[in-house]
């Protein structure tokens, strides 16, 4: 347990060493992107052995990461600090939350709000002179409060689908 430890631990600190580089995701990446989220799996599918979970897991894999990559209506960052890919996101139609994942070893860095503050910003650039607008996710329920930082608000109760638990949540935004 404690070489785990020290394992994770010198990642982590080989992470922290080198700048945070958010850019569009490169289908070259649909491995280590399928790879990352799945790692992740366990704070939003409680149980992955039940076969509906299993469907939804599938989406993760790298055919179905490559295809969202390749889908015009999505926009696809990867952050990378040196060679590691330490999260992503993805927005679909310019508006929902697709996909947020950040490392475990990179928790608590500030990866995942700037992750969100290029996709969203992004986003708005392609909007008529006015900007503002309302986002949308279905948070899993770990999550939550990291999106409540990044402002957005619960707009409805903790549901389930597909062996998924979550929250549905959006953010509107002002010009």
């Amino acid at each position: 347990m404690l070489v785990a430890s020290r394992d994770t631990a010198t990642k982590a600190l080989a992470i922290s060493m080198n700048p945070l580089c958010i850019a569009p995701a490169r289908p070259e990446q649909a491995a280590k992107i399928s790879s990352l989220i799945k790692s992740l799996a366990h704070y939003f599918v409680p149980d992955q052995s039940r076969e509906v979970a299993q469907a939804f897991l599938a989406t993760f894999e790298p055919p179905a990461i490559e295809a969202l990559l390749a889908d015009a209506s999505c926009s696809y960052y990867a952050a990378t600090q040196g060679d590691a890919l330490v999260g992503v996101c993805a927005l679909k139609d310019g508006r929902k939350v697709y996909h947020l994942f950040v490392a475990s070893e990179a928790h608590g860095r500030g990866v995942a709000r700037a992750l969100w503050e290029r996709a969203s910003a992004d986003a708005r650039c392609g909007e008529p002179a006015a900007g503002g607008g309302v986002f949308t996710v279905n948070s899993s329920v770990h999550a939550v409060p990291v999106y409540e930082r990044l402002g957005f608000r619960p707009t409805g109760p903790q549901q389930e689908r597909n062996g998924v638990r979550f929250v549905p949540m959006e953010l509107t935004t002002r010009p």
